[in-house]
């Protein structure tokens, strides 16, 4: 009641009259307190579901009219990817990023949650407009402290130095490891592996901190002199490219429509 802003007498009121619409029990007492029975707790999601869809319809009605400073773009994707995006965007208004995988973000995507999905995927869908982003190349990084003694374009074919060195693999799939491995006839189960990690940010900060070497994709670059980023051959490790992704209803809305003639 107090957080309603009602009165106790009136709030007990709107849950009788709001008990008497269903056919089963909403509310049990447990002492002096009401508590939602599993009825309830059904209507609770189902009608949370629905306001949140009802929301949602009428926010897309008062994008076509509100300001951009008013405004919310909404975009998912790897985090390494939004941060490329950021510096892109020239937006006057809020914007909300959800850390995604490639096929996590074309799903909220279709389902409405956000408005942009950065993506490895293209969806086979005549709503879903698909535009490159970038094409990412790999190479290897490590820390200087691992070349003593021996030349940066050598260690990329050094067997022996790459079996050995302390490596950090990429978790969703290591596929760039693997390709390159292939390459020059390594198998990944002989490597020293230390640490298996789901974040290309997250394994250059490893990395730049000295923890041995990883393949990462050329997207993601360091600042610092003490790492050493080596480029591989993009015909042997394969090059992957992402794409912006949005809903044909989105060109529909002017402000957005000039955002994305920028992208």
């Amino acid at each position: 009641a107090v957080f309603l802003n009602m009165t106790q007498p009136a709030l007990s009121m709107q849950l009788k009259k709001l008990e008497d619409y269903f056919k089963f029990p909403l509310f049990e007492s447990q002492g002096k307190r009401k508590v939602l029975t599993l009825y309830g707790e059904s209507v609770y999601s189902e009608s949370k579901r629905v306001l949140n869809e009802f929301n949602r319809s009428f926010e897309a009605i008062d994008r076509h009219y509100l300001d951009e400073t008013q405004m919310c773009l909404r975009i998912g994707g790897r985090r390494e990817l939004l941060f490329g995006i950021q510096k892109k965007l020239k937006f006057k208004g809020c914007i909300k990023f959800d850390i995604l995988t490639s096929t996590d973000a074309v799903r909220a995507l279709e389902s409405g949650v956000i408005d942009i999905a950065l993506s490895r995927h293209r969806p086979d869908s005549s709503d879903i407009i698909a535009k490159k982003f970038i094409t990412s190349c790999p190479w290897l990084v490590l820390n200087h402290k691992w070349l003593v003694g021996k030349k940066p374009e050598n260690i990329i074919y050094d067997r022996d130095f790459l079996s050995k060195t302390p490596s950090i693999v990429y978790s969703e799939s290591g596929d760039l490891m693997k390709d390159w491995l292939r390459h020059v006839n390594i198998n990944l189960k002989d490597l020293n592996i230390k640490y298996i990690v789901p974040d290309w940010l997250n394994i250059l900060q490893m990395i730049e901190i000295g923890f041995g070497y990883a393949i990462i994709p050329d997207s993601i670059e360091s600042n610092l002199n003490s790492v050493v980023q080596i480029e591989l051959p993009c015909n042997v490790v394969k090059a992957e490219t992402y794409y912006y992704l949005y809903k044909k209803s989105l060109v529909k809305i002017p402000v957005f429509e000039k955002i994305l003639k920028t992208l």
